[in-house]
């Protein structure tokens, strides 16, 4: 029998009262606080604030802390949306992420809400349920629960991974924290946001050579749902790609490899008139279509770049092919992003100005981040042999 909130006395202590989870929504401790005392959500909303409306900074620390007992600094410390931004000054809360707009508008939200993880949130006494299941506040590269080898993905996808078959996925979001210390944070969420839909891309059609597709396999195997329509299983599969491309992207040295061959501005009407003269002599026809491209604006291949196609061959996609003409009209990724790469360049206050073009200071360091050499590549279809055998020997037991 739920029990109305008319009946509570004001502000008075609940008879249980769970401890909030560090980084988790005042939204889903009060749910879970409700659900605990036989309450609804609403109920125990509009006892604290009068309304069932949800309105920003509506619930006060004060009002949590009469609630449950707590002490006031120890909630704003586990939930910084109860923290004013003096409180945030004299806490020490560096590197967690700071709760704030989660809009999908840029594809890839500074601020970001998913599901805690199962297996760490029962360690610290929360049951997972359907009505009212954790959530935390996390940073971009939090998707992977090293702990316990879990994937929790970038949205709320309810089902968590389990990883114990494919070391890949932990060691590239290992890469990926890696790269955070050596790059910033937020230019790994650039180069992130830029990786993630082209690896997704190469793997719309899924071939049997493909890494992700013995990924895939792994994860069919382990009773996982496998269709790609908004699914976890697609996004896991293609990370350890997506980290390697996004290594590209974040590096200041590859960047340059990628684009300073085509830096200098292109005068096309001179390109047009050799291009006219040239047809006219009837010269070299190798000629004429370098001329055609560097007057219809197409990329030109240099050493630069092809050092750049290289290390995405080696690194991240061996199938890969530079093609720099557009076909039907639409360019290829990788070189649609070099072309908005240049774009932001010459246009700094662009859309793209927050990854904008820097000149590499410090060749070696960039040149000696960890790199994924092709000997890993055949591990996930490796791990995938091991467990059809294993799943074939328990069969025949």
């Amino acid at each position: 029998m739920t029990i109305s909130a008319e009946r509570l006395l004001p502000l008075r202590r609940l008879p249980r009262t769970p401890p909030p989870l560090v980084n988790e929504t005042v939204h889903s401790y009060l749910w879970r606080l409700a659900e605990a005392n036989a309450l609804t959500g609403q109920d125990l909303h509009l006892h604290l604030t009068g309304s069932k409306k949800r309105r920003k900074d509506d619930i006060a620390a004060e009002q949590l802390s009469a609630l449950t007992g707590f002490p006031e600094r120890t909630l704003r410390y586990a939930m910084l949306e109860l923290c004013s931004p003096d409180d945030l000054a004299t806490m020490h809360v560096a590197g967690r992420p700071r709760p704030g707009p989660t809009g999908w508008g840029l594809r890839w939200p500074h601020h970001r809400i998913r599901y805690a993880c199962d297996h760490c949130a029962a360690q610290r006494g929360v049951i997972t349920r359907r009505t009212a299941r954790a959530t935390v506040w996390t940073t971009h590269e939090e998707i992977v629960c090293l702990r316990h080898r879990r994937w929790l993905g970038v949205r709320h996808q309810g089902n968590q991974l389990d990883l114990t078959c494919l070391p890949d996925i932990l060691k590239a979001n290992r890469r990926h924290r890696r790269m955070i210390k050596l790059f910033g944070r937020e230019r790994v969420r650039n180069a992130t946001m830029d990786a993630v839909p082209i690896c997704h891309d190469w793997n719309t059609s899924l071939w049997e050579g493909k890494p992700a597709y013995q990924r895939i396999q792994v994860f069919k195997h382990l009773d996982y749902e496998t269709r790609f329509v908004d699914n976890a299983t697609l996004d896991a599969a293609t990370y350890p790609e997506a980290m390697a491309l996004a290594r590209l992207f974040a590096s200041p040295y590859w960047r340059h490899q990628a684009v300073v061959d085509n830096l200098e501005p292109v005068d096309k009407r001179a390109m047009v008139r050799l291009f006219e003269e040239a047809q006219g002599r009837q010269t070299d026809p190798d000629l004429l279509s370098r001329l055609h491209a560097a007057a219809a604006g197409v990329l030109q291949e240099g050493p630069a770049l092809a050092r750049f196609v290289g290390e995405i061959q080696r690194t991240v996609n061996l199938d890969y092919r530079w093609n720099a003409w557009p076909h039907y009209r639409k360019f290829g990724p990788i070189t649609q992003w070099i072309m908005d790469e240049i774009d932001a360049i010459r246009n700094p206050g662009g859309h793209r100005s927050l990854r904008r073009y820097e000149s590499p200071e410090h060749y070696e360091q960039a040149v000696n981040i960890p790199r994924q050499t092709q000997d890993h590549r055949p591990s996930a279809s490796r791990l995938a042999s091991g467990l059809l055998a294993e799943t074939q020997a328990r069969s025949c037991q």
